[in-house]
């Protein structure tokens, strides 16, 4: 079934032909049975072909039809029958089908026959290593990993992973992308028989249509399952459904024979009803493409929505793309992952998740244990790279098929479909998917405070450079990438000063501030991500911002550019997630409803002992001399000292959290008043914070009374 990932069809359909044996002869059961056979193949009905051609073969051993069994017997997953009859396809004639070979590799990887698999591998490898084929290039990856049999190292040894028993969710058809909605609702994908014309057991159906289910769900217990009706439709197979971060929108997918689009649903959860129905235009769905698995994140560049398609521009197959979404529900240009993770093979399934910046996704060609395995990648969306896929090990992945790995809304449990054996089936050597699950125990003892202090690094004078307005209508996403966006520009302008005996150690300094850069704006997401799981749980959070200042501006401007990069940083919390925070705002500490409380301390001048710790451990001069503008703005020194730095504590801890800053503050003031009487010409008072001179660097400089004038 894996060559039909895109609907995966799961038919059974058996049009038997009543024959007497003594009315027909040999060739004439031979002939209706392939004929038959023939019928159901071309209607994907592989199980009804399989019985049909083994009733022929029965009659009259011929390599044509033991290569047809072979064939439909591995669309539906029947790997014992097909490595048996393509055993005896390559037997009797290897020439005629030079591909059964490979195939049957194939389907003794499936079962775990590493050793046999990569003898059968290597050698069509090697049998057809001049041929430009799919196959030949899989082959050869293939035969490295059964050699070294790596995948079977387990990653999660003490993992405690369970079948889902309840009966109407894991049936004996399949199940696809599971989805845990909230603490009572989940969604998946089932292959279910429409139109029965005779018992199950019989496995005789007029067709089999993917539709989309919806479970209650309390206490680990799954109990009324119901189809989806809004968003299910005849003649469609419907699935892979995934919501926004509050929950109001619905993506999921519509095929129609191998051509898959992506939809849209607006999503009411008190009334569990979908409306305003609409496929996504392009750049989503291209025409001649399919566009499956769709997945929505919340990441550090916004909003996006991953997704599989095999359209152009991709290394293989289906591919995993993302499209970021704008505030007006607009998509961008979708961005393909590149070629570390996407592979020649399918790619598929993809899920992010935000707390580790780690994509999880399923692969037929990296590194794995059999048909499709679950590997993580870590992305650094600064850079936009992906690390080198990691396979997540036994026992999530198995011998056989391991898709749709995911994590509940609360981080407490993590879903995948698997083929293993344990798995229901309707027919005995078939493998179908089911649903799993995992506690993720790990994630539901973090504490807020394991994630502070956060520190957000700004550019020179940002927020409203030259203004003296302490409220800015700046959001930190858009100000984050523009000071990203910099970075060849402060490599040029540090190492320019820089002798040739430091210039890599300075510019490795300089990288590694644009790395943190990077790692606390990600950290900031995840603070948000977890700040609201804790007060739905009905906690009370005090949250401190705490701005600062380089020490070479002038000292009330400086507390005013710490005051708009707090109000900078508030307006994320106000808008993140839609707003979903700002209702915690208005309960009492104490009511059970959780609330949060934002306190600012605009220190302004950093109380930094003006030294920068290098990445080798070397502490340098933070502004070694004044009078060189170049070093207060480009030096990582510098720019490790324009930040906010956010704090925050349950309510009960509150008062020593306030005493901390007040003595922090008090120690700034009596640093500044020092740095006034040893500087009593006013030198740099009247410098904005670290600007510089307009002769050397073409910027402007402007006194207090210059920026009060242009107000």
């Amino acid at each position: 079934m894996k060559q039909h990932f895109y609907i995966f069809f799961l038919c059974f359909f058996f049009s038997a032909h009543s024959f007497t044996a003594h009315a027909q002869g040999k060739r004439q059961f031979y002939e209706a049975y392939v004929t038959t056979g023939d019928s159901c193949l071309a209607s994907y009905n592989y199980y009804g072909a399989h019985q049909a051609y083994e009733k022929a073969y029965s009659y009259i051993q011929n390599t044509e039809i033991a290569f047809k069994i072979a064939e439909a017997c591995k669309n539906y997953q029947n790997y014992i029958d097909a490595e048996k009859y393509y055993r005896i396809a390559l037997a009797q004639d290897s020439v005629s089908y030079p591909f059964a070979k490979y195939y049957y590799a194939e389907m003794l990887k499936y079962q775990g026959k590493y050793k046999e698999a990569y003898v059968q591998y290597n050698q069509f490898y090697r049998l057809n290593r001049r041929i430009k084929a799919y196959e030949v290039q899989r082959a050869r990856n293939e035969a490295k990993i059964c050699k070294t049999l790596i995948p079977t190292v387990p990653n999660y040894e003490n993992l405690q992973y369970k079948r889902i028993t309840s009966p109407q969710v894991n049936t004996m058809y399949a199940e696809y992308s599971p989805i845990q909605f909230n603490d009572s609702l989940f969604f998946f994908g089932g292959v279910r028989a429409v139109d029965t014309i005779m018992a199950d057991t019989a496995h005789v159906f007029s067709n089999y249509w993917h539709r989309l289910l919806i479970a209650d769900l309390k206490d680990s217990v799954f109990t009324n399952v119901r189809e989806v009706n809004d968003l299910n439709e005849n003649g469609y197979h419907v699935s892979n459904i995934t919501f926004n971060k509050k929950g109001d929108v619905a993506y999921f997918t519509k095929c129609k024979d191998y051509a898959c689009k992506i939809y849209r649903a607006s999503f009411d959860v008190k009334t569990l009803s979908f409306t305003n129905i609409k496929v996504l235009p392009n750049p989503i769905n291209v025409e001649y493409t399919t566009n499956t698995t769709p997945s929505f994140a919340t990441t550090p560049i916004g909003d996006v929505l991953f997704f599989a398609s095999d359209r152009k521009g991709g290394s293989g197959k289906l591919d995993i793309w993302y499209s970021k979404i704008s505030d007006n529900d607009k998509f961008e240009n979708p961005v393909n992952l590149g070629k570390i993770v996407n592979t020649i093979g399918n790619d598929v399934t993809p899920f992010y998740d935000a707390r580790d910046s780690l994509l999880y996704f399923s692969s037929e060609n990296h590194v794995s244990l059999g048909g499709y395995d679950v590997f993580s990648t870590k992305v650094d969306w600064g850079a936009k790279t992906w690390t080198k896929p990691q396979n997540v090990g036994e026992p999530i992945n198995s011998s056989h098929d391991d898709l749709y790995y995911s994590f509940s809304r609360d981080s407490l449990h993590a879903y995948w479909v698997s083929s293993r054996t344990e798995s229901k089936k309707l027919i005995e050597k078939a493998f179908s998917n089911d649903i799993y699950t995992h506690p993720l125990v790990k994630r539901s003892i973090i504490r807020i405070t394991d994630l502070v202090p956060i520190y957000l690094y700004f550019d020179n004078d940002y927020p409203d450079p030259r203004s003296y307005d302490t409220i800015t209508d700046k959001d930190y996403l858009s100000l984050y990438q523009d000071y990203l966006n910099k970075k060849e520009e402060y490599l040029i302008e540090y190492t320019k000063h820089s002798p040739a005996s430091r210039y890599e150690y300075d510019a490795r300094n300089v990288e590694t501030f644009f790395s943190d850069l990077t790692n606390e704006y990600e950290r900031l997401f995840l603070f948000a991500e977890l700040l609201e799981i804790i007060l739905e749980d009905g906690q009370d959070i005090v949250i401190v911002f705490k701005g600062y200042a380089s020490p070479l501006g002038n000292t009330r401007y400086n507390e005013i550019v710490a005051k708009k990069r707090i109000s900078c940083i508030q307006n994320f919390f106000y808008e993140f997630n839609g707003g979903v925070l700002n209702q915690y705002t208005r309960n009492e500490p104490g009511s059970g409803k959780g609330s949060i409380i934002y306190a600012h301390e605009p220190i302004g001048e950093t109380i930094m002992d003006d030294t920068f710790v290098t990445e080798d451990g070397e502490q340098i001069s933070a502004i070694s001399d004044r009078k060189q503008k170049w070093m207060s703005v480009y030096s990582p020194s510098a720019a490790y000292q324009r930040k906010i730095e956010i704090v925050a504590v349950n309510i009960e801890y509150a008062d020593e959290l306030f005493e901390k800053i007040q003595a922090e503050i008090q120690t700034t003031k009596k640093q500044i008043e020092e740095e006034l009487n040893h500087n009593t010409d006013n030198e740099y008072e009247d410098f904005l914070e670290d600007t510089y001179e307009e002769s050397e660097y073409h910027e402007n400089i402007y006194s207090e009374q210059d920026v009060i004038r242009q107000k």
